[in-house]
């Protein structure tokens, strides 16, 4: 699914897509929030792409959860990763997050087994939940910048 160039939509509703047989959605660049559950279970989304100039701030609560994309990047904008968002994405194996503050929540990445790499190459503060990344990759690696500071909480 694509949205036009000019869509003026701000945010993705819960549970839209839930449960649907979607392949691959861009992100209207305007889109604000996605607010939870409105992937969840798309066994057939394999990919998520956001339009330049991206305006998202959150990806909310199971947002992606139970899905089959196998990779992300995450916009500059986005500041919060919801509990469960990408909860139990077997197929996920890397994430990249573009911008400078980053807070995710319990949970975010739990059992997406075979993700093996974080990455926040402009990241400046990362706050993580201490159990965001619990039953992963046995070798999963975080990078940032080197002078990141990663607050566990």
């Amino acid at each position: 699914m694509k949205f036009s160039s000019d869509s003026q939509l701000e945010s993705i509703e819960r549970y839209v897509f839930d449960h649907s047989s979607i392949e691959f959605i861009t992100i209207p660049s305007n889109c604000i929030y996605i607010k939870g559950y409105e992937f969840a279970n798309c066994k057939h989304l394999r990919s998520f792409k956001f339009q330049s100039n991206s305006k998202l701030r959150s990806i909310g609560m199971n947002s992606f959860s139970n899905s089959s994309i196998d990779n992300s990047g995450i916009p500059a904008n986005v500041k919060t990763i919801g509990i469960e968002a990408f909860y139990s994405c077997l197929k996920l194996k890397s994430v990249e997050f573009i911008g400078q503050f980053l807070y995710i929540d319990r949970s975010a990445f739990d059992c997406s087994k075979n993700l093996f790499v974080a990455s926040f190459p402009l990241a400046n503060e990362i706050f993580i939940e201490k159990n965001s990344f619990n039953n992963i990759y046995n070798d999963f690696s975080i990078y940032t910048i080197k002078y990141a500071k990663i607050i566990i909480i």
